[in-house]
């Protein structure tokens, strides 16, 4: 996993981005009008080798990677550049690649700015009638026609057709001129056609990034009932669903690029799959940026008018977006095939890299020695796996707590080898929350405990012997854990400890609790917190089960009189708050919630296949495009997961990754899982370990994770503050 730019890479995208902000201003765009084509624009895009990129250096052009072209058309959608840029990239690639007299002289009259030619993105046929992207501004087209390559001269156009250009019948027949024949001439093109997708969807992407962070702005200053409109949350967090779901499609973008460059063989399915979530992502980006901004948002003097056009117009520039995912279906489960253009040398990699494949590679191999038949019997996803032998020989090997600091006795891994050791955990469907939340207590332990209670806790982890809960939610507060009413009152050298935590999972097994208590009441309500670490064979502690609609067991804990010495105190008294933001930080960062979908994907593309219900489900349509709208969420969170760990191992600080990543693979989670039961019906119903059965678990399981760590509700809100720089939409 990298998804590092290359510093060409860099220097590509700052010097798009600076042309663009200050040539591609607003007014130009509004002079430019429907037909979006600015002639001195065009001009100096070509001057700066924008048409080059994608021509090889054997044809006198810069040979660039799709992501090169991808990072240009980015920079051009968040300006609205007015020009056809991403059909003439992609045409100057095919005539360059054709390599005959005829498209070696349309190339150089593409290069030199004396044509633009466009894509004709479907067979073209006698009838006419198709409406070519770009072609606004075009004066030739190429498409297949009756199984060759043609190139179509326009008609000049009038008044009655601009800005769009309809290919007519007349034109098919009297215009054209042959560029090539052949299986492989016709796989050039059909190869341009997809990369048409990516670089268009790429730039869609960064429109409605842009669009959103326009109406980001406007809601910071502008104020209704003596407050910034962006401090409402029913102004924040439909916001905050647009720019997550936004970024997931950018990200998902990356994956498409690396995947064609790796040949993977679900390539195809996913630039289908990435299109069409730009379209449906960037729709409601615009619709609810311009909603933002009121009835100003319907001027068509506000610039956020600009994106909401071109935005709808690029979405639909390839047709039906529905029918996108039809052919993602049939790519992915019914073998149709496509030919993809050569990525070159892209730089990023959503692989693992070797360290971290040894690593998972270890932790496999531990599993398939240790896991015994008694384990295999009682393996379930919740603490109820949980074997504290397993557990001390895990600790043993160094497959538990590698990442954590040296200085703290870890071994410094990153966060990547990790994350792919936890795949195997749930390969073998044995808790990862033990392992978790030791974790973050332990951690935060090595950070912030007395030399005393370092000394007890820390090697007693590392070894395995002790595991740790926390201690945070009361049955009052939720998500709003500073509103704790848990206290802790000093004794002496002591604390004397009085009342309940809720949603203490693992509290049965715990050895220590990381506890959030109040100790002074005179202050605001986040001032007089302290945490502390208790060991819970202290006289005063119980707990009571609490059974769960998803199958896991967690517990209410109860503080009864308890004494705890002072050494056991985490942080200074009262400032709670500075050990809270690690614990958050530890809990929110951590992209293992996505792997419950891995199995749950698993388990609804056996049932899909499955004749146990009569014709297996995959045999119809209908059902082939729904699972690709799954495959494309699960795609797209395994993409911010990519992003979140890889920053973390870096050390890239992005406030707003973590609260959107927990936010975006949970919601998917949740909905993949009610769509695959939909598909099921009734069937869907029946638990069990049958493959809808587990789907049936999924869909339990992924509930609840729109709950951990905080809901959905406050990632929301943290979503809008540091992806979007609104105010604070709570108190």
């Amino acid at each position: 996993m990298n998804l590092s730019l290359t510093d060409e890479q860099l220097l590509l995208q700052d010097s798009f981005r600076k042309f663009f902000l200050k040539e591609s201003t607003p007014d130009r765009v509004r002079t430019a009008g429907q037909g979006s084509f600015d002639s001195d624009l065009w001009r100096v895009i070509i001057e700066m080798g924008a048409l080059h990129i994608r021509v090889p250096a054997t044809a006198d052009g810069l040979g660039g990677s799709l992501l090169d072209a991808m990072l240009i058309c980015e920079e051009a959608g968040k300006r609205l550049a007015s020009g056809p840029l991403v059909e003439a990239i992609v045409v100057a690639r095919l005539l360059a690649m054709l390599d005959n007299k005829t498209a070696l002289t349309l190339l150089t009259a593409v290069l030199a700015g004396e044509r633009i030619i466009v894509p004709a993105l479907r067979p073209l046929v006698e009838a006419g009638g198709q409406i070519v992207p770009g072609g606004a501004a075009a004066n030739a087209a190429v498409g297949l026609y009756n199984g060759e390559l043609v190139l179509i001269d326009r008609t000049p156009p009038d008044s009655s057709d601009y800005p769009q250009w309809r290919l007519s019948s007349e034109e098919l027949r009297d215009r054209k001129t042959v560029l090539g024949s052949g299986a492989d001439v016709q796989a050039l093109y059909l190869a341009v056609c997809e990369e048409w997708k990516l670089l268009s969807g790429a730039m869609l992407g960064a429109m409605a990034h842009e669009a959103l962070q326009q109406a980001a702005a406007y809601a910071r200053e502008r104020i209704q009932f003596g407050r910034p409109i962006g401090s409402f949350q029913g102004v924040a967090h439909p916001l905050a669903d647009a720019v997550t779901d936004v970024e997931a499609g950018q990200l998902l973008m990356r994956r498409c690029v690396w995947a064609v460059s790796k040949k993977h063989s679900d390539a195809a399915a996913l630039i289908s799959l990435g299109w069409w979530w730009q379209t449906q992502a960037a729709a409601t980006a615009v619709r609810r940026a311009v909603r933002a901004f009121g009835g100003y948002g319907l001027s068509v003097e506000y610039d956020i008018h600009l994106y909401n056009f071109r935005a709808n117009q690029l979405a639909l520039a390839n047709g039906d977006p529905y029918l996108e995912l039809e052919t993602a279906g049939e790519r992915l489960f019914n073998g149709a095939a496509s030919p993809l253009p050569d990525a070159g040398d892209i730089g990023i990699t959503f692989d693992l890299d070797e360290k971290s494949a040894a690593f998972k590679a270890k932790t496999r191999a531990f599993f398939k020695a240790n896991y015994t038949p008694e384990m295999a019997a009682k393996a379930h996803h919740s603490t109820k796996s949980h074997d504290a032998e397993f557990h001390r020989k895990m600790a043993e090997e160094g497959l538990l707590f590698a990442n954590w600091p040296v200085e703290h006795g870890g071994e410094g891994r990153g966060s990547r080898e990790m994350y792919a050791s936890s795949e195997i955990f749930e390969e073998f469907n044995y808790t990862t929350h033990v392992l978790g939340t030791t974790t973050v207590v332990g951690q935060l332990v090595a950070r912030f405990a007395t030399p005393d209670a370092k000394n007890e806790i820390v090697p007693q982890i590392l070894a395995g012997k002790a595991v740790c809960s926390l201690g945070f939610s009361e049955p009052g507060s939720g998500s709003d854990v500073f509103s704790a009413q848990t206290s802790a009152t000093r004794n002496g050298d002591d604390w004397i400890i009085r009342g309940q935590k809720m949603f203490t999972t693992g509290a049965h097994l715990a050895d220590y609790i990381i506890l959030l208590a109040r100790t002074r009441t005179s202050v605001a309500k986040h001032e007089g917190l302290t945490l502390f670490i208790v060991p819970t064979t202290l006289p005063g502690f119980s707990f009571q089960p609490v059974h769960t609609y998803q199958d896991e067991k967690t517990s209410i804990t109860y503080y009864d009189e308890l004494r705890l010495p002072d050494r056991y105190r985490l942080g200074e008294v009262d400032r709670g708050v500075d050990v809270m933001g690690a614990a958050l930080s530890l809990e929110h960062g951590s992209g293992s919630l996505y792997l419950g979908q891995v199995r749950m994907l698993e388990n609804a593309l056996a049932w899909a296949n499955s004749t146990a219900y009569g014709e297996a489900p995959i045999e119809k349509a209908s059902v082939r495009a729904r699972m690709a709208i799954v495959k494309a969420r699960f795609e797209a969170a395994a993409a911010m997961v990519t992003r979140l760990v890889w920053a973390d191992d870096v050390g890239l600080q992005n406030r707003a990754w973590g609260p959107m990543t927990k936010l975006f693979i949970t919601e998917t989670y949740v909905k993949s899982a009610w769509e695959i039961m939909e598909m099921g019906g009734p069937d869907s119903l029946e638990r069990g370990e049958h493959p809808l059965g587990m789907v049936e678990l999924g869909h339990r399981r992924a509930y609840a994770t729109t709950i951990y760590g905080g809901t959905s509700e406050i990632h929301r809100s943290l979503v809008a503050e540091k992806a979007l720089g609104l105010p604070k939409s709570r108190s």
